[in-house]
């Protein structure tokens, strides 16, 4: 059984169970699954290209043969699953945030697929030595 194909789909499929259900106790225990499932809550398919690009490995180099090594390729199955589901309710979060934004919100469903990162855009300037917002108490506006 490839032992490398195994973790790198265990590292993947355990934060996607956690975010499709995640640990109800408060404490240690509920902190470190927050702290597990916090980038993969916000971006499911990350860790669905992970499990695909580690399986082509694996195919790749003749791997997933033995009957044995189907157990992670089965293992493997999780993180698609869950993605569908974490991305269904994402979706459905839209209009609850356009309302309490009360502004539309913008995201094409394509920018999930095809690019998850965010990053920023070219229009977005930066000012060095510009204070948040004036007249804010939290803010020092010298």
């Amino acid at each position: 059984m490839p032992v490398g194909y195994l973790t790198g789909v265990v590292i993947a499929a355990v934060p996607m169970l956690l975010s499709v259900r995640p640990v109800a106790r408060s404490g240690r225990l509920g902190r470190l699954s927050w702290i597990v499932t916090c980038v993969i809550n916000e971006w499911p398919l990350i860790a669905v290209y992970w499990v695909v690009a580690d399986t082509a490995l694996a195919v790749g180099q003749g791997d997933i043969g033995p009957a044995r090594s189907w157990a992670g390729v089965a293992i493997a199955l999780i993180s698609p699953c869950a993605a569908v589901v974490l991305v269904r309710r994402s979706l459905r979060a839209r209009p609850v945030v356009a309302a309490a934004v009360d502004a539309p919100v913008m995201a094409h469903p394509g920018r999930i697929v095809w690019a998850p990162l965010p990053f920023l855009h070219r229009d977005v300037e930066r000012i060095a030595d510009l204070s948040c917002w004036p007249g804010r108490a939290d803010c020092d506006d010298g």
